[in-house]
């Protein structure tokens, strides 16, 4: 069985308040991925459950289960967001099959072990028709290579970035049907941000989410 590296695990459980720190500290690219997120959800069947839902962010949003390996992590999503939470891996999920309306999964894919593991767990659990809302910072984007960067950040100095045609073809390889992408912070990481709403996938985005569908069952 793959799971995260427990130094990753070590790094969120140490680094649990500062991560949590960050969306108010970056208020508006904060706000401009949470647009992004709803958008991309759209109508969706419950249950829904976020995996690596860290700080339980975007948990909250959509009223998901937040599924996180970090125990630290884990209860700030319950004292501060008041959230029903899963300790555990993304990559080996303790969930039934084809009971899941929606899976999030924001930033996560590039803390994992094995995203193959991943996708295949999220296709799992689905039910047919279910929805695959991959959130991610491209590699092949100017905030991929901004943070690919950042070696002395303790999250970003152990993240490994998909390109957008990397998360496709994986989505497509295990069965998804990709229907929509869109994105959003069009700004530079070192530029001033701004408001700004979701549009259609282009180059300039550094944040996107792709929604894929679960078309057949197993």
């Amino acid at each position: 069985m793959k799971r995260y590296s427990e130094t990753v695990v070590d790094i969120f459980n140490k680094h649990a308040d500062r991560y949590d720190l960050w969306y108010e500290r970056n208020r508006i690219t904060a706000e401009n991925e949470t647009k992004l997120v709803i958008k991309t959800a759209g109508s969706f069947r419950e249950p829904c459950i976020e995996i690596g839902g860290g700080t339980g962010y975007f948990s909250n949003l959509l009223g998901c289960i937040n599924l996180d390996p970090s125990k630290e992590m884990l209860t700030i999503s319950r004292r501060k967001r008041g959230l029903e939470t899963i300790e555990g891996y993304g990559e080996f999920l303790p969930i039934r099959s084809e009971s899941i309306g929606l899976v999030l999964i924001v930033v996560t894919i590039c803390f994992v072990e094995s995203p193959e593991d991943l996708i295949r767990e999220s296709y799992r659990v689905l039910r047919k028709d279910g929805s695959l809302v991959l959130c991610m910072i491209p590699r092949d984007s100017q905030w991929g290579a901004y943070y690919a960067g950042k070696r002395d950040s303790p999250f970003y100095r152990v993240a490994r970035f998909l390109t957008k045609r990397e998360a496709i073809d994986l989505l497509t390889g295990f069965g998804f049907h990709v229907e929509e992408i869109l994105g959003t912070l069009s700004y530079s990481p070192l530029s001033q941000p701004y408001s700004e709403d979701p549009s259609p996938l282009n180059d300039s985005h550094g944040f996107i989410c792709i929604r894929a569908v679960k078309i057949k069952s197993g």
